[in-house]
């Protein structure tokens, strides 16, 4: 249990970051339907068209991969802002 405490102390920042950053991804999705979503994971449907190709019949692997992709690249996204918030943390903290 002490070494779950640690690391919750150790990265509670960027665990809320990836959770509230990708929570609003999904929130977002269900609110504004898929032309937001596809404007929201521009660089995923960028990524895909350049080396897969332009979807055809329906466009469903395109809307899995932005549904999980994008909410894995908004969670990132937080992770990333919780490490900056972690960082000051422990700066302020020394100073």
């Amino acid at each position: 249990m002490a070494s779950f405490d640690k690391f919750l102390r150790k990265y509670i920042c960027r665990i809320i970051g990836a959770l509230c950053v990708g929570g609003l991804h999904l929130f977002l999705l269900l609110k504004g339907g898929i032309f937001l979503m596809l404007y929201l994971d521009f660089p995923i449907t960028n990524l895909w068209q350049f080396f897969i190709g332009p979807v055809v019949a329906g466009g469903r692997p395109l809307i899995f991969l932005c549904f999980l992709g994008g909410t894995l690249m908004y969670a990132i996204l937080g992770w990333l802002i919780g490490w900056m918030g972690d960082w000051l943390r422990q700066s302020s903290q020394e100073a």
